[in-house]
């Protein structure tokens, strides 16, 4: 019953927005422990970081909107700003180490847990969901990292002097039963390497635009400013 509760716990709260930062931290508190208990001095690290410039300004339009009884009315609504988002690593300055993918099923993680089983009630009686579900990662990385260093190799990697950078993620299974976790470990080559351009590797991301655009109108007729053609 424990376990049944524990993965309609971890489907329901799946899509809340967890920290980055909490994964990203608890992977290198890990890994530094790892690392003194073998006599070796705590890893120089980083993660990702994105830089992002305005393209576009954001300006306010009017748009038309159609209720059920067909009635219109209209609404000014922001248009956001088109962004270039830009990776502060990329394959120009670090050089990849290893990929590691481990699946954790989601009722092994609960077997680990000290939590009562009052936390995962139907009435949801718990403080906080995120600090659970938090708890819950963390106990889960552990089991990753079991596994990471089962490797030869890639524990050879994760106790050298390496400048590191890491990626982190985690998703669902597509069956609700695992979680998933990959790692990415990448050395920093060349963090300032003169011969990159200060954006690349950069990707848009559009504002709404395009989805208001059948809508927007002229704020005085009233008709619309872009009509298909």
């Amino acid at each position: 019953m424990k376990n049944i509760l524990f993965v309609t716990f971890v489907i329901l709260i799946h899509f809340l927005p967890f920290s980055q930062n909490y994964i990203d931290k608890v992977f290198i508190n890990i890994l530094n422990n790892y690392r003194t208990l073998n006599g070796i001095n705590e890893v120089v690290f980083d993660f990702q970081h994105y830089d992002s410039k305005i393209i576009t300004n954001s300006y306010n339009v009017l748009v038309y909107i159609t209720n059920e009884s067909k009635d219109t009315s209209y609404k000014w609504v922001k248009c956001t700003s088109d962004l270039k988002i830009i990776p502060k690593y990329n394959d120009r300055n670090t050089s990849q180490l290893f990929v590691a993918v481990d699946s954790i099923p989601l009722d092994s993680i609960y077997d680990d847990s000290k939590l009562p089983l009052h936390y995962l009630s139907d009435s949801f009686n718990y403080k906080s969901p995120i600090t659970v579900i938090r708890y819950f990662d963390s106990l889960a990385l552990h089991k990753v990292f079991k596994t990471l260093i089962l490797s030869k190799e890639n524990e050879s990697i994760l106790l050298s002097n390496y400048q590191f950078f890491f990626q982190l993620n985690i998703t669902l299974s597509k069956n609700k039963l695992n979680r998933i976790f990959t790692i990415k470990a990448f050395e920093i080559v060349d963090e300032k390497n003169a011969s990159i351009s200060s954006d690349y590797g950069y990707v848009i991301y559009k504002g709404n635009f395009n989805k208001l655009k059948p809508y927007i109108v002229d704020e005085f007729t009233k008709k619309l400013l872009y009509t298909s053609k």
